[in-house]
């Protein structure tokens, strides 16, 4: 009877969302010329696009650097259609169900101190990613949903993180993140 007990304990933590997303590693090379002591980082953003939260942030010597993410963002916003600001997606905007969700940006800062975070005078520079020739978009959400709109966007995002790399045309197409190292440009 205890085991039974157990395994229905184990399982209801489960359903009922007790269990964490699988991290998301996240690895490239900066293109052109690297500061040293360059850190590349990732945050969330505001519908703007502004920097919000720090998730993770790692050192890029010579360029090179990977992070993991696998702390949920505080806070997160209800996905609403009509406050979405994502690449690639243009009006009409469908949510398949309530639910929270965050887009997340990589930025770059030269860390002088060496603690991980950016301090005063350590100016934020966006990196664009990109997974192979596409664009790379990522996005944390709590539970399974489906983002839908023009041009045949159609997202489909798992809890926790999503990497999608976007071919955007007359038709909008995206694909999970291959896993291969991602070329990364600085912002001007």
């Amino acid at each position: 009877m205890n085991a039974r007990r157990t395994v229905t304990t184990a399982l209801a933590a489960l359903l009922l969302g007790g269990a964490q997303a699988a991290p998301l590693v996240l690895h490239g090379q900066l293109r052109g010329e690297v500061l040293s002591g360059l850190s590349v980082g990732i945050w969330t953003v505001s519908a703007a696009g502004q920097p919000q939260q720090l998730l993770a942030t790692a050192p890029a010597p010579e360029g090179r650097w990977q992070l993991t993410l696998n702390q949920a963002p505080g806070g997160a916003p209800a996905l609403q259609a009509t406050a979405l600001n994502w690449p690639g997606l243009l009006p009409t905007v469908q949510v398949s169900a309530p639910s929270q969700g965050q887009e997340l940006r990589a930025y770059a800062f030269v860390d002088s101190n060496r603690d991980g975070q950016p301090g005063t005078g350590e100016t934020l520079r966006e990196v664009r990613l990109r997974d192979g020739e596409r664009p790379l978009f990522l996005v944390w959400v709590d539970r399974a949903v489906q983002v839908t709109a023009a041009h045949g966007y159609q997202a489909q995002l798992q809890p926790g993180w999503n990497a999608l790399s976007l071919q955007l045309g007359q038709t909008v197409q995206l694909r999970p993140y291959s896993g291969q190292p991602l070329s990364a440009q600085l912002s001007p």
